[in-house]
C-alpha cells in the first residue's frame, strides 16, 4: 500500500463534475456498479465516456478522504507525543532535584509539580 499525499486530479468537464457532486459517491457510485437505476434524467443512460469521468471522480474523492485521515492520524499521534513529553517534563525536576530516587520525593511535592 503507498502512502498518497497528493490526489489524482481527474479531467472531467465542469459540468460532469457538478452533476457527480450533486448526487455525490454512494449514488453514483451505485449508477456506475449496475445495481441502481436512478430517476434522475441525468443519470440515465450514462455514456461510457461519462462512466469513465464518474470513475475518475470517485478515485478523487477516495483520495481526498485518504489524505484526510492520514492528516487526522498524524495529528491525533502529535497529541499524544505531546502529552507524553510534557508528563516527563513536569517529572524530571522532582527526580533530579532529590538524586534521581523517586521513593524519596514527597507526595506534596508530586501533586505540586503535577499540578502546574
Amino acid at each position: 500500500m503507498s502512502i498518497r499525499w497528493r490526489k489524482r486530479p481527474a479531467n472531467i468537464p465542469d459540468q460532469e463534475r457538478d452533476t457527480f457532486e450533486r448526487y455525490g459517491e454512494h449514488v453514483i457510485g451505485s449508477v456506475l456498479a449496475g445495481g441502481f437505476q436512478p430517476t434522475a434524467v441525468e443519470l440515465q443512460n450514462l455514456s461510457p465516456q461519462v462512466k469513465l469521468h464518474a470513475r475518475d471522480w470517485l478515485t478523487e474523492c477516495r483520495d481526498s478522504h485518504e489524505i484526510r485521515e492520514r492528516r487526522l492520524e498524524i495529528l491525533e499521534w502529535a497529541i499524544v507525543l505531546l502529552i507524553v513529553v510534557e508528563i516527563i517534563v513536569a517529572l524530571v525536576p522532582c527526580v533530579v532535584s532529590h538524586g534521581g530516587s523517586r521513593t524519596s520525593v514527597p507526595a506534596s511535592e508530586w501533586i505540586s509539580v503535577l499540578g502546574r
